[in-house]
């Protein structure tokens, strides 16, 4: 390590500088090298707004447990559901400490600032993208009990008797492109909130809630019992967990089309060679075989970005989704026109 003294001393000599400054300077990337391999050295927290036994929640612990075998250290799944990911977020930067990471549906950045006047946090200021974990496929979902088999049935019975209707819906995205296609329909539903969409699963097979804006990886088994009805997909294409089931757009509904995905963050204060890590070991724990096949049997597909991509895929969605924000007006916050 190269002495605060020395450097003072050779700063008045010309002929030094430049090699001190360089010498300098390799000891403090050799410091941030060191502290890149030793960290972690605790428990890592990783918070996400995922309902415990979500989707979302899934991933999460797949994550969390195959990076706490890497690094030796538990990674502990810290749930914070709610208010559209709003209190997870502020939730982990309140933390105030390196070992944590936030691991999000990516609405919180993309969507969040354009249906909320104030957020306590700054999407691009505060949370800082390590990787776009994984792709996520929505459906639209029906209960087994409405007599619609596609989109355009379903469309029908909107229009014929919208009151006997309601719907509940991923928050972000999916209930904006929902908001879209009855706005197309020209009706409006009545949306039933939930605190954590799990509970919408029986509802919808009882038919106390007719229409489902949900992950396929929540619906697709029960779809195969029969329990379920999935009329499409409004993702930009088919899943490969289920090939057989159409997208929207395919139906001639490209109002219905969203790019689905959970991501993992940092806080500002984490440094880049930090980050660089977590990317590297995310990605490599994830395509591990085994992790890899018990991604692909939640019906996700694994990205694993750097953080460059992830950027700018983020980048590309917050505009996509203030233009469709603009075309709804009033409607994308839940209000009539």
């Amino acid at each position: 390590m190269v002495s605060v003294a020395w450097l003072r001393e050779i700063a008045c000599r010309p002929g030094l500088r430049a090699a001190a400054l360089g010498l300098a300077f390799a000891s403090v990337d050799g410091g941030l090298d060191d502290r890149a391999h030793a960290w972690p050295d605790k428990t890592v927290r990783l918070v996400t707004p995922a309902a415990a036994g979500s989707h979302t929640d899934a991933m999460a612990r797949i994550l969390a447990e195959a990076l706490g075998k890497k690094w030796g250290y538990p990674v502990v799944v810290e749930n914070q559901p709610g208010a559209d990911g709003i209190l997870a977020a502020r939730s982990f930067l309140a933390v105030q400490d390196d070992h944590a990471l936030f691991y999000t549906f990516n609405s919180v950045v993309t969507v969040n600032p354009a249906l909320h006047d104030k957020l306590p946090y700054s999407p691009k200021g505060d949370l800082v993208p390590i990787s776009h974990v994984v792709e996520d496929f929505i459906a639209i979902v029906a209960s087994p009990a409405l007599e619609a088999s596609t989109l355009a049935d379903l469309a029908t019975i909107m229009r014929a008797k919208p009151e006997s209707l309601n719907y509940a819906s991923l928050p972000g995205s999916p209930y904006l492109v929902f908001q879209a296609f009855q706005q197309r329909v020209g009706v409006d539903l009545a949306f039933v909130p939930y605190r954590a969409l799990t509970g919408a699963i029986p509802d919808l097979m009882e038919n106390r809630i007719q229409v489902g804006v949900l992950s396929l990886a929540m619906v697709s088994e029960l779809a195969r019992n029969g329990k379920l009805k999935i009329l499409a997909l409004v993702s930009s294409r088919r899943a490969p967990s289920a090939p057989d089931i159409p997208t929207a757009t395919e139906l001639g509904f490209p109002e219905l089309v969203l790019f689905g995905g959970h991501g993992l963050f940092a806080r500002t204060s984490l440094p880049p060679e930090l980050r660089a890590r977590v990317v590297r070991d995310a990605r490599d724990v994830l395509n591990e075989p085994t992790e890899a096949q018990r991604v692909a049997n939640l019906g996700f597909v694994l990205r694993a970005t750097g953080p460059d991509e992830f950027v700018a895929f983020l980048d590309r969605e917050t505009e996509r989704v203030a233009a469709l924000v603009r075309q709804l007006g009033p409607r994308a916050r839940g209000r009539n026109p």
